[in-house]
């Protein structure tokens, strides 16, 4: 993995694969919104190479992300986003403690 952004607004990472290429991107978005805060995940499976990176999507894209994967980590950014209001104040007030 290699982070790409990391502000108040997005934490985004490239997904590396052998000899460091790039073969997807995972982006997480957040804003204020009434009541707390939205939040948006994208995950994209695709490796950008020219030439061999069309081929590669084609063949390995089904073998490396099925509908099962597809379904698994579906769950698991339910699972995982839905924990935030209970881990984020404790992560913001160890990052802040003047704020105690």
């Amino acid at each position: 993995m290699r982070t790409t952004k990391l502000d108040t607004t997005e934490f985004s990472f490239d997904i590396l694969g052998p000899g460091g290429i790039p073969g997807g991107r995972i982006t997480h978005q957040y804003a204020p919104a009434p009541g707390g805060v939205s939040f948006y995940a994208e995950t994209v499976i695709e490796v950008t190479t020219p030439v061999i990176g069309r081929l590669m999507n084609r063949i390995l894209r089904p073998l490396l992300f099925s509908k099962a994967t597809a379904d698994h980590w579906i769950r698991h950014n339910t699972q995982e986003t839905g924990r935030t209001h209970d881990i984020l104040p404790a992560l913001y007030a160890a990052a802040h403690p003047e704020g105690r």
